[in-house]
């Protein structure tokens, strides 16, 4: 009686722990690009009020992304807005950063000059990866002296899959965010 007990002690304390694991990432490393632009079709103006309601951007702990590199994927995209003619690139940016919890990782400052764009992303992990994008956007008078127009915002977390794009959308911009796991190196 007792050997059969001390084997299934011993196999259920090896396989246990298997069962229970969660398995740690295969890169802490991502690739993180981002393309947003601007809407420019008047047929879908509506009959939306757009209020000045929306609580500032906090952009206090927000850390500008280093080694911005120029994103050969996400230029074919920009082509292909452009060539429609209702879409204007505000901003294309691709950087690498390390992924944390979401209290350990810092959002990424984006701001775009004189094209009224400013807000950050944050990538960061929990179960799955995630994305928080805060992004406000406030398009020029048409006319000098003008009425000012509303600023857009969008305010929205998502869970991403990685190297699949996430669209975040608003009547007046949007963007489009990939996420990819960058390879480790081999020793």
């Amino acid at each position: 009686m007792k050997l059969p007990l001390l084997v299934f002690l011993l196999v259920a304390g090896n396989i246990a722990p298997a069962y229970g694991a969660t398995p740690a990432p295969a890169s802490t490393r991502y690739d993180i690009e981002l393309l947003v632009f601007a809407i420019q079709a008047p047929e879908f103006e509506g009959s939306e009020l757009w209020t000045r309601t929306e609580l500032p951007l906090d952009l206090n702990n927000a850390v500008p992304p280093q080694n911005l590199l120029p994103s050969p994927d996400f230029s074919k995209f920009s082509a292909a807005l452009l060539a429609d003619g209702r879409y204007r690139i505000l901003m294309a940016k691709h950087w690498v950063q390390n992924a944390d919890t979401k209290s350990n990782v810092p959002p990424m400052l984006l701001a775009a000059g004189d094209n009224g764009l400013a807000g950050t992303l944050q990538f960061y992990l929990s179960r799955y990866p995630h994305v928080e994008l805060n992004m406000m956007f406030q398009p020029q008078p048409l006319v000098i002296g003008g009425d000012v127009p509303p600023d857009y915002v969008i305010r929205e977390q998502r869970r991403v899959r990685n190297g699949e794009l996430t669209y975040f959308d608003h009547p007046r911009f949007g963007a489009i965010v990939r996420v990819s796991p960058v390879p480790a190196k081999p020793s």
